[in-house]
């Protein structure tokens, strides 16, 4: 047991004594009460629905560990000085038997702080910051909530005979600031950090020695930051970025996309009826193509890693040059401008409209576009209104989400959309009322597991999927369909998956095309693509994918990740490739199973088409118009 558990086992002792036993567990049953409904309030926007009745959730944390999938996410972990921190397999079976058992109680009496916290010291000790800072985090607006109860009234604490609560608030706010403190260190995510640290420096003005047992408690922690992050900026060489963007790299926290070794093996690999599903879209949506297993492979060190069964789109006939191989539509796409966040909409011409699902512009003297009946909200078409409410817009209906679009002004661009798309992706797997990661959409996507560092930090990775979730009328304290390690793999299969590009008119749309995510790298790609353009929108996340040379039959299609524009060497177009595939993969494509040898010219932009814009009679993608190029090169 904790010390704060012994501290608040021995006043509940000593208060027994002292009062009659109805007295005391009548005390502590209200107290139990109003802890709980002070930590299930709304968040600070004050909009939230009716809470949404979940569905028994499947094993997470207090599933089965497997010792030979230990990979801690933090990367630093061998060097790191956690207190007691794992160093054998029977650590690991010691700490993730604790995990485990604290989980179950945890299911049970969700608004445990004292849990959470002993919860997010072994995640700790396990090299697991990310978890842990989740649960830290969940701690602190359990006791944010209950003190802001007691402020306004609306809790009272059972007091022993002197007339002290025995209940240790404070001691559960220091422990939750020093979790979390110290995961957000592990991760390396300066701006979580600070924020941390100045929001608990004015909540503890003048009261920190008598809390946490220096008055400079957080005044310490900053300096020592502030002196880490100016090392690196004095030490790190910058190599084609600018120095903008190599300081905000600097700044954010990092982890290692490693899959976990609890998470169930059904959400792992995709299914039978996954694949099925998958396959009649792509019949539904195309004659050209379909889906089958590739021969592709991305070697890789990291044991049970998914992309080792590789799925792959083939020609199903000889294909023409130019011809257009599949419209992809999809349901999770966000834009900077966006109906569920007015305020942004004074960004754009009083007469332009943006369809709500595929974020198109519609033009003007288009009379194709229709409203939606509850709210008047503007689509392109019947198909993407129908899409809406069959996936998303009933749990978004007449909310407003101006906050998720605020909090991301002024953002590098890489970033201004990760809280828009955590919302729409939110919203889908909210009004399935299924598990986050048996949703289709999610279910199909495969992950990015790579050693080395990726981009997380604690407003992108934690808060701002929590925030939205509770206005959405999902309590992630209490429903475990969406606990921490849920959201991390969503965001591991997220960032692989989605591809961007900037409109004419300055918009930003991002998108995770159902289709257009099964067609394999290629270092020599025979298809490209574009938004789709038609008389109802243009622009938006609806995709053309075409052939840019003759394909035959039974062949693969593929396109390009990352711009390998002039790598002409097999190393340097690893190099380009590897945000897509994994610092610890090799592409497997023909070109590169051919080595070094054939020397021809590739200029290709990536499937994040921020260079795009090329014509050649028809709209595609730059790609296809460099593919002439390779042609009469070849």
């Amino acid at each position: 047991m904790s010390l704060i558990g012994r501290r608040l086992g021995l006043v509940l002792l000593g208060t027994f004594a002292h009062n009659s036993p109805f007295s005391f567990q009548e005390r502590t049953r209200q107290f139990k009460v109003t802890a709980i409904n002070s930590a299930n309030l709304s968040s600070s926007n004050g909009s939230r629905q009716e809470a949404i009745k979940a569905p028994a959730p499947a094993p997470g944390l207090d599933g089965v560990w497997y010792s030979e999938l230990w990979k801690p996410t933090c990367a630093e972990f061998d060097s790191s000085g956690i207190p007691n921190k794992c160093h054998s397999t029977e650590d690991f079976r010691r700490s993730s038997g604790a995990v485990i058992e604290l989980t179950k109680s945890l299911r049970n009496t969700p608004f445990d702080t004292e849990g959470w916290v002993r919860r997010a010291t072994e995640l700790l000790r396990l090299g697991y910051p990310d978890l842990a800072a989740g649960d830290a985090y969940k701690a602190k607006i359990i006791v944010q909530q209950l003190l802001q109860g007691l402020s306004d009234k609306r809790t009272e604490l059972p007091m022993d005979r002197s007339g002290k609560p025995f209940v240790p608030v404070m001691e559960w706010h220091r422990d939750v600031y020093r979790r979390l403190i110290a995961a957000l260190q592990m991760t390396g995510d300066h701006k979580g950090l600070l924020k941390i640290c100045n929001e608990g420096k004015g909540r503890y003005q003048g009261r920190g020695e008598a809390v946490f047992g220096s008055v400079s408690f957080f005044d310490e922690i900053l300096e020592a930051e502030a002196a880490r992050i100016n090392l690196a900026k004095s030490t790190i060489e910058i190599d084609q970025v600018s120095r903008e963007e190599t300081m905000s790299y600097i700044e954010c926290g990092h982890i290692r996309h490693l899959p976990y070794p609890f998470v169930p093996k059904k959400f792992l690999r995709r299914g039978t009826d996954l694949f099925e599903s998958t396959q009649t879209l792509f019949r539904n949506a195309s004659s050209t193509c379909m889906l089958a297993h590739s021969p592709i492979a991305y070697s890789s060190s990291i044991p049970h890693d998914s992309s080792s069964n590789v799925l792959g789109v083939f020609a199903t006939r000889n294909i023409h040059f130019a011809e257009r191989l599949v419209e992809d539509t999809t349901i999770l796409a966000a834009c900077t401008v966006s109906t569920t966040a007015p305020a942004t909409l004074k960004s754009i011409p009083n007469s332009s409209r943006i369809c709500e699902n595929c974020y198109g512009s519609i033009p003007t003297q288009s009379r194709q576009h229709v409203l939606s009946k509850c709210c008047n909200t503007p689509y392109c078409s019947a198909r993407c209104r129908d899409m809406a409410l069959d996936s998303y817009h009933k749990v978004l209906c007449g909310q407003n989400f101006d906050w998720v679009y605020e909090e991301s002004r002024g953002k590098q661009w890489r970033f201004v959309l990760n809280g828009p798309m955590w919302l729409r992706i939110l919203a889908a797997c909210v009004q399935s009322n299924c598990h986050p990661l048996d949703h289709p959409s999610i279910a199909r996507l495969t992950p990015l597991h790579d050693k080395s560092g990726r981009i997380w930090t604690l407003s992108n990775n934690i808060s701002t999927p929590i925030r939205i979730l509770n206005q959405l009328g999902i309590n992630p304290i209490e429903d475990f369909r969406y606990d921490t390690w849920v959201l991390q793999t969503i965001w591991t299969r997220v960032i692989n998956n989605q591809e961007e590009h900037t409109t004419p008119d300055g918009r930003q749309v991002r998108a995770i095309s159902p289709l257009y995510s099964f067609f394999n790298h290629s270092c020599e790609p025979n298809t490209g693509w574009s938004p789709t353009d038609s008389c109802t929108c243009t622009n938006g996340s609806t995709k053309d994918i075409f052939a840019n040379r003759h394909i035959r039959k039974g062949e693969e299609l593929c396109i390009t990740y990352g711009v390998v524009a002039g790598h002409k060497s097999k190393a340097e177009r690893q190099k380009a490739i590897q945000p897509w595939i994994g610092s610890d993969k090799e592409c497997g494509c023909t070109k590169c199973q051919r080595g070094d040898s054939d020397e021809r010219k590739v200029e290709l932009t990536s499937r994040d088409p921020l260079h795009f814009h090329g014509r050649a009679g028809v709209d595609l993608h730059y790609g296809l118009v460099c593919a002439a190029t390779l042609a009469n090169d070849g």
